[in-house]
């Protein structure tokens, strides 16, 4: 058992502070349970994703013979919803790795497999 002196007032046990972190820590779990809940949300597979841009690319009048093609998985919205975005690439002979003739990229739901985009994009556009 310590004892206080009797310049010093007694400790008290309040939550004082505390109560406002544990408010604070319950909010930030459920904004995390809420708006990023992990990785669910994509049942649509890397290689389903690329074929249907690829169908939806060939779909267009615009349409290109890619020789090269990137994926990432994105999240777009409020709520984040994850999303394919596939880059097709038909690269220029004459150029390197980052010089191309044409490009397209195509933007795949997820949780759907529905194509919410597609942009071209020209040589020399930013």
């Amino acid at each position: 058992m310590t004892e206080t002196s009797p310049d010093e007032p007694p400790t008290r046990r309040t939550l004082g502070n505390r109560k406002w972190v544990l408010v604070g820590t319950g909010a930030l779990l459920l904004v995390i349970l809420i708006f990023f809940d992990g990785c669910s949300g994509v049942e649509v597979e890397q290689e389903d994703a690329i074929a249907v841009a690829r169908a939806a690319l060939e779909a267009t009048p615009e349409r290109f013979e890619p020789d090269r093609s990137e994926i990432r998985l994105i999240r777009r919205g409020f709520p984040p919803r994850p999303a394919w975005a596939v880059v097709f690439t038909l690269a220029d002979p004459a150029g390197d790795r980052d010089d191309f003739l044409r490009q397209a990229a195509v933007v795949v739901d997820a949780a759907t497999g529905a194509v919410t985009e597609i942009e071209f994009i020209e040589p020399g556009e930013s």
